[in-house]
């Protein structure tokens, strides 16, 4: 298949990488998992210049699941989705505006997508998944303090991303094109079910310091799952490899889920402070410091 980009036409598995062409990926392998075997393992992941986004959670065993989807599933909730974000919204903005002399702006003024950063940043539920563009600090994420259960970090590739968000057809709607164009060209995606980056208009420290962004689905009536799959047109099965190449991994996925095994919580936590990812960088405040005190290392004087 051929798409066409303003004067540039390129099959659609096909992408450049340092001025090569490279194939963009096999989606029969788009989503993988490597489980880790030692700080090695990890280098790749450090060092690459493709752009991912990274989540770290401490449980590998957990979805990739918002916030807003908890609160759903917790109260057992039937109704539109949709008209709860919205009643959420409403009480964020009623209540919020009280504080405007303490937060430094008016949270009246923000658009919906930056009140639920704000509401994500202070723990409320939201459609937003916080993401960042640095595997270390999802890492850090991951790992923190965690030595009774397997961790992971998820790594989304920005670029494809985008090209599956991608739409010829507005952009050839926007200029003039030959008789028959526009109709040969495949519908649009339904955008309420595409993912989408999301990068607050004002940055708290925090996010700077975490370097973080946010993705979310299109709308609150489809979880991030379910948009994540419609985007690529693909189920979320992950394929399990023993001995991945990982460099090979890193430059041909869509979703990479790397395991990292408890046993070596500590280490990867010594590799981080040693990179000066810790509790005390990351969260520039009184938190911060008291979070790290789980960073003393009791096995060494």
């Amino acid at each position: 298949m051929i798409k066409t980009v303003g004067i540039f036409q390129y099959p659609k598995n096909i992408f450049f990488h340092h001025g090569k062409e490279e194939m963009l990926y096999d989606s029969s392998d788009s989503f993988q998992e490597i489980v880790i075997k030692s700080i090695d393992d990890l280098l790749p992941f450090t060092t690459t210049d493709i752009s991912y986004s990274y989540r770290g959670q401490s449980n590998s065993e957990w979805r990739l699941k918002t916030t807003f989807e908890r609160f759903l599933e917790e109260r057992k909730v039937t109704i539109d989705k949709f008209r709860i974000e919205e009643k959420i919204l409403k009480k964020y903005k009623s209540e919020a505006s009280i504080f405007s002399y303490q937060l430094g702006y008016d949270p009246l003024s923000q658009d919906a997508l930056d009140s639920l950063a704000d509401i994500q940043h202070h723990g409320g539920p939201t459609r937003l998944l916080d993401f960042t563009s640095s595997f270390n600090v999802a890492l850090f994420f991951a790992t923190f303090n965690n030595f009774k259960t397997n961790s992971a970090v998820y790594c989304l590739r920005q670029m494809i991303l985008n090209e599956a968000n991608f739409d010829i057809r507005k952009v050839i709607m926007r200029q003039p094109s030959e008789p028959g164009v526009l109709e040969s060209l495949p519908p649009s995606k339904d955008e309420n079910k595409l993912l989408y980056f999301h990068v607050p208009k004002r940055k708290n420290e925090r996010l700077q310091r975490q370097d973080g962004h946010f993705i979310c689905s299109g709308s609150a009536r489809h979880s991030f799952e379910e948009s994540l799959s419609y985007t690529f047109g693909l189920p979320i099965i992950f394929k399990k490899q023993a001995s991945p190449n990982i460099n090979d991994v890193i430059l041909r996925s869509t979703l990479i889920k790397v395991v990292i095994p408890k046993e070596l919580s500590g280490e990867v936590q010594r590799f981080l402070k040693r990179s000066s990812i810790t509790a005390s960088t990351l969260f520039p405040d009184y938190h911060g410091a008291i979070q790290s005190l789980y960073e003393i290392e009791t096995d060494r004087i």
